[in-house]
């Protein structure tokens, strides 16, 4: 099992990609593709490292190569092109919102941070459920915090007995809470553990 993990999202931007249509997000895309490709191949070599040191060596094997995840906006360009009616068109938009949203870091959460540890049963009070702003989406697979939810994780994280990694983690989700309130529209979005 992995633990959670924190990664930004830009909830203004993906407002906003929901919001065009078909030509206005070709437009935008093709302006912003070889950007997105360029933070998605940071953001994976990123990930596989770190995943290589929690995962056996048989499921490392087993993961997609850096270059294969960013093919995919290649495919989400395809899916664009190739959509036919305003619903195949939305959910190309949703697609490439909810990617072009995630920035490339990832802080990896151990158990202490995790959402019912810090807020109890319940989601905090003004966190965004993946479901809410993509609710052609199956379950939820993250939510979108406020800095002060953040914050609280960090702090938990602080206390936490787990040594260097903990800190480690705690001050890279002050870093990113502190974005968060320079950045209108900026959220953190916290991923479920698998």
């Amino acid at each position: 099992m992995t633990h959670a993990a924190a990664r930004p999202f830009d909830l203004a931007l993906a407002r906003r990609l929901l919001a065009l249509d078909g030509p206005g997000l070709r437009a935008w895309l093709d302006g912003a593709l070889d950007g997105l490709k360029a933070r998605t191949r940071r953001g994976v070599l990123a990930w596989l490292e770190a995943v290589r040191a929690e995962l056996p060596p048989e499921l490392v094997a087993a993961l997609p190569s850096a270059e294969a995840l960013v093919a995919h906006w290649d495919d989400l360009s395809a899916q664009l092109d190739e959509a036919r009616g305003p619903a195949e068109v939305a959910l190309a938009a949703v697609a490439i919102a909810e990617k072009a949203a995630f920035g490339e870091e990832r802080v990896a959460l151990g158990a202490a941070s995790g959402l019912s540890a810090v807020f109890g049963a319940s989601a905090p009070a003004g966190a965004l459920s993946s479901r809410t702003l993509f609710p052609t989406d199956g379950e939820e697979r993250y939510l979108l915090l406020l800095p002060e939810h953040v914050d609280a994780l960090a702090a938990a994280l602080g206390r936490a007995p787990g040594g260097l990694q903990d800190r480690a983690a705690a001050a890279a989700l002050v870093a990113l809470a502190g974005r968060c309130r320079a950045e209108p529209g900026l959220r953190v979005a916290y991923l479920h553990g698998m």
